[in-house]
């Protein structure tokens, strides 16, 4: 193998996994800063989930990333959420989250203080009878 053909695949094998930083993001499709300023072409977002169950968290401006380029194409790469910078994410999620069906959970669920198992309707009459549904 000559010393050309074998850097040439080094050169693909080295544009296969890259980390690098998303600069821009438009619906499941965002553009990359690599680490040597270049911008890249619009790649797809890959998520989590399956076809019953999907998480959509897409990266953002700033947000580091893993892009897997299959033969080391970069403008085919595929952009998977990466390392956190900044330490280990809190143990809560913050944003606006929108689910479609339903939602189960064992425990307490907590809203503005208000406990789903502990809270009281107050006016109620106490006895046998269920309260109406919520208004």
């Amino acid at each position: 193998m000559s010393e050309f053909a074998l850097s040439q695949i080094m050169q693909a094998i080295e544009r296969m996994v890259r980390v690098a930083t998303v600069s821009r993001r438009q619906g499941d499709r965002v553009k990359v800063m690599w680490a040597d300023g270049a911008e890249s072409a619009w790649l797809k977002l890959a998520q989590l989930g399956s076809n019953e169950q999907k998480f959509w968290i897409p990266q953002n401006e700033g947000d580091q990333v893993l892009v897997l380029s299959p033969g080391g194409d970069t403008t085919q790469g595929i952009v998977y959420p990466g390392p956190f910078i900044g330490g280990a994410p809190g143990q809560n999620f913050h944003g606006d989250f929108t689910f479609q069906g339903t939602v189960q959970g064992q425990g307490d669920v907590v809203a503005s203080d208000i406990s789903l198992v502990e809270h009281v309707h107050k006016d109620v009459t106490p006895g046998a009878s269920d309260t109406g549904k919520p208004k």
